[in-house]
């Protein structure tokens, strides 16, 4: 009779070695502790079987002595794997440095236990043709699974309170559970050990909480959405910029023209001049930004070396921040979806932009230095857009006609110069013009000067990778969509929530919000800035009533503007939040 539970469990066992180690899986800490989980249960669940047949047999004292010295340390190993996958379920978002330390000293104090088991007293009772152990090594081995288990019931607690994937706490509370069943009843009856079958069953569970395969089709669709979402919400920004550059010269040169038309001979010309300099802006935004028919093989400098663009800008950006004078704020934006490695001479690109930017640098002495990096992606090639504005006294115009108008390559005198990182402008184009990329440079000093590069680049097209850092609650978690038109506020809020676990998408204008929500989108909670162009609040507001949207709606108001925020919610708007202190009314009004 008392076969008939571990020899199932050993089927069971065995069942699941097979079922996970048959077939690909995601490689993460949790899938390599619960095979470890599988091959210690597996031999435990066996011992357990030797040992009650064992007991059937006379004189077989001294083999189940050496044989329960074996199998006892299995189960502090068991529990110390439990409390280290539970550990890095609740560590896994922070440094990975807190959870190898973790796991170091787990280990450290398993290998002190299990030794110490080898050396305490241990007692073979056999009656009933059936065998157990008693003594003090049976009691150190009960209390170091206690406080393990102890641990993970704690940390259980933990991960249920702060909703991180509490779906994987049930095994343990199905263990801690059953275990007191199995103490009880192995209190009066100590021949009957079911220990080892409740472990079987916890891990039984555990499998269809790791390793559910829908699930992680399920995942990785919703980490590519994610991404695709992104890249959208990122591209959308980048060409709401172009399209902000464009009308700023567009505009000029209509009241250019006006002022042309009663003017005097002498400003006649000056203002030809302004025409054309604003005119070459945005034919360079159309052509040599935007342009995407340009983007062809023909255009492009092939090059085999590979390297990886966000480790260049990165160490671009450390190197110039060294040189950032103390009144001079600077920031680098670089967009996230850029294809990381590109086919390109690295080196002369870093000369480029460091050139340019230390230029720049030494032409500011207060106010700011802005570098944006963005890029235009069709098929396989990339085009790396570049803009650096800044409040400085700018380049001479005659400078600026030198550097543009050079026809000559780069001779035998530049390539010795190009050994070094600290190249002069001049030079730094002629490199640009030899990779097959283009500069548009802007200098004035009563408003911003602007320096735009852009280059076209081969993407290094890569086998996909396994997602090393898959998890379940991106299914779990809320979604939110922002209304905003103002980057800085934008980039804030979703950083915010990111950290609480939200799924962020952003929308620019108020239509593009609306056709989100009819195409069948669903957000838990919506962020609409009162102020938007075209489009405002209200008006945002009535449109998503009528397609009798669900979603939390809250208004984004300007401190000026907060005398109106109770007509608000009675128009419908279920909270609104305060922009001068926007972070704080945000963890406020979503709890």
């Amino acid at each position: 009779m008392n076969l008939l539970l571990p020899c199932y469990s050993v089927f069971v066992i065995f069942l699941l070695i097979f079922a996970f180690f048959s077939k690909e899986r995601v490689s993460t800490a949790e899938t390599k502790i619960y095979g470890i989980l599988l091959i210690t249960s597996s031999l435990n669940i066996i011992f357990n079987i030797c040992g009650i047949t064992l007991g059937y047999t006379q004189g077989a004292s001294t083999f189940l002595y050496f044989l329960n010295h074996l199998d006892l340390p299995l189960y502090i190993i068991l529990s110390s794997l439990l409390l280290l996958y539970l550990g890095y379920i609740l560590l896994k978002n922070n440094k990975n440095k807190i959870y190898d330390k973790f796991k170091k000293i787990i280990i450290l104090l398993d290998i002190i236990f299990i030794l110490i088991t080898f050396f305490l007293p241990l007692e073979v009772i056999i009656e009933s043709k059936a065998g157990y152990a008693i003594g003090a090594c049976v009691n150190f081995v009960y209390l170091i699974s206690a406080i393990y288990l102890i641990l993970c019931l704690i940390i259980a607690i933990l991960l249920v309170i702060k909703r991180t994937e509490s779906r994987k706490t049930l095994p343990i509370f199905m263990l801690v559970f059953l275990g007191i069943i199995a103490a009880l009843v192995q209190k009066f009856i100590p021949s009957l050990i079911i220990v080892p079958s409740v472990m079987v069953f916890v891990l039984l569970l555990m499998y269809f909480t790791i390793e559910n395969p829908d699930l992680k089709v399920m995942e990785e669709l919703i980490e590519n959405k994610n991404i695709i979402e992104r890249s959208s919400e990122e591209k959308s920004m980048f060409f709401f910029k172009i399209s902000q550059e464009l009308r700023i010269p567009v505009m000029k040169i209509d009241k250019l023209i006006d002022e042309y038309k009663s003017s005097d001979a002498k400003r006649k010309d000056d203002i030809i001049n302004e025409i054309n300099s604003n005119n070459n802006k945005v034919n360079y935004l159309i052509n040599d930004v935007v342009g995407v028919n340009s983007l062809s093989e023909k255009n492009i400098k092939k090059i085999e070396n590979t390297y990886n663009i966000y480790s260049l800008l990165d160490n671009v950006k450390r190197r110039v921040e060294l040189n950032i004078k103390k009144n001079v704020e600077f920031k680098f934006s670089i967009v996230s979806t850029m294809p990381k490695e590109l086919y390109g001479d690295s080196i002369k690109l870093k000369q480029i932009l460091t050139s340019v930017l230390m230029t720049v640098i030494n032409n500011t002495e207060n106010g700011f230095i802005y570098v944006d990096v963005n890029d235009i992606t069709m098929y396989d090639i990339s085009r790396l857009v570049i803009s650096v504005k800044d409040s400085g006294e700018g380049i001479p115009i005659k400078t600026i006609n030198e550097i543009l108008e050079q026809d000559n390559d780069v001779v035998d005198d530049d390539i010795i110069e190009v050994n070094d990182l600290n190249i002069d402008l001049h030079l730094a184009y002629k490199l640009l013009r030899m990779l097959g990329g283009t500069m548009y440079i802007k200098s004035d000093p009563n408003s911003i000067n602007e320096i735009i590069i852009t280059l076209d680049q081969y993407i290094v097209v890569e086998k996909k990778k396994k997602n090393d850092n898959l998890t379940s609650n991106k299914l779990l978690s809320k979604r939110a969509l922002i209304l905003n038109d103002d980057e800085e506020e934008t980039n804030k809020i979703k950083a915010f929530l990111k950290s609480k676990d939200y799924r962020v998408s952003v929308s620019l204008f108020g239509r593009d919000t609306i056709d989100k929500i009819k195409n069948g989108d669903k957000y838990d909670l919506i962020l609409i800035d009162d102020e938007m162009p075209l489009m405002n609040g209200i008006t945002v507001l009535e449109e998503l009533n009528k397609i009798d949207d669900k979603s939390k709606k809250i208004v984004l108001l300007e401190k000026d503007k907060l005398f109106i925020a109770k007509q608000y919610m009675k128009d419908g708007f279920d909270d609104y939040i305060d922009k001068s202190d926007l972070i704080n009314e945000l963890d406020k009004k979503i709890k």
